[in-house]
């Protein structure tokens, strides 16, 4: 029988340890989402486009992608050292592709 990553995930999880807690805070919190006026805050004066490091006026697989590649990218756990600017980059890569996901009409 194969095991689903959920029933891994709480054999091997330690809940003193920090983090989201039990499995099903760590679900709720994966599930957030960042809000259009916050994702407007964080990027400021740069268009959403050039943050993505995509054309204005790309599709949203072009987006999508885009969006995937720099998340793999900056993400914090691949900067030991520099968690504080990766986290940084990050939440504009993240503002970003909230505010063209709502302008594409995507949920």
């Amino acid at each position: 029988m194969a095991k689903d990553f959920m029933s891994v995930y709480k054999k091997r999880y330690d809940p003193k340890a920090e983090g989201f807690g039990s499995p099903s805070d760590w679900k709720k919190a994966f599930k957030q989402r960042m809000s259009s006026d916050e994702a407007k805050r964080i990027v400021k004066d740069q268009s959403p486009f050039e943050i993505l490091e995509v054309e204005v006026g790309s599709a949203f697989d072009v987006v999508r992608k885009a969006f995937r590649r720099l998340a793999m990218l900056y993400h914090p756990d691949k900067h030991p050292g520099k968690e504080k600017e990766a986290t940084e980059k990050m939440q504009k890569i993240i503002a970003a592709y909230t505010l063209l996901k709502e302008k594409f009409g995507k949920k």
